[in-house]
């Protein structure tokens, strides 16, 4: 996975933005006490690389400022989407069915909470992406196969004797 890191984020993220409102407003987000964009990144990455997915869980306050969380995969169960069309997310219902579903992002409503799904992977029709390793997987499972086997061998091996009587 730090080879990952290493490939896609390199030193940092950096951006450059012409307009000296918006660029005071994402730095006033990216550096935020409760953001601290810079040091999430990484994990973020890895959770993507290892599970497939990223959820990222916005939260807005009064102010207009806005807080990203991301989400373990594991804790969605369910991917809600528009009847007609399975790339529009509209909720995303938590392992925990006594817990609200916590709503997609959508332009045209005012949200105070929304959650953001980065899949990577995705096989067409699938909500959910598949992980960098999962090719890696039936091989690990393989290779444990085998050294398995051979640790029963060399035990058994080991465990017999030969006396051998004669003159010679």
């Amino acid at each position: 996975l730090q080879l990952t890191n290493v490939f896609v984020i390199g030193t940092g993220l950096e951006w450059e933005c012409e307009d000296k409102q918006a660029d005071a407003l994402l730095k006033e987000f990216w550096n935020h006490p409760l953001n601290m964009l810079q040091t999430h990144i990484p994990a973020w990455l890895d959770e993507q690389t290892r599970s497939g997915d990223l959820f990222l869980l916005f939260s807005v306050d009064a102010a207009g400022m806005s807080y990203v969380r991301a989400v373990p995969s594991e804790r969605i169960k369910e991917i809600q989407t528009k009847e007609n069309d399975y790339q529009q997310e509209t909720f995303f219902i938590q392992d925990d069915l006594n817990a609200t579903p916590w709503p997609a992002y959508d332009p045209q409503e005012q949200q105070t909470t929304f959650m953001l799904h980065f899949p990577i992977n995705q096989p067409v029709g699938c909500q959910f992406g598949e992980s960098d390793l999962s090719p890696l997987l039936p091989w690990i499972g393989r290779l444990s196969t085998l050294v398995g086997d051979r640790v029963i061998l060399h035990h058994v091996r080991s465990q017999i004797s030969f006396v051998l009587q004669g003159k010679f």
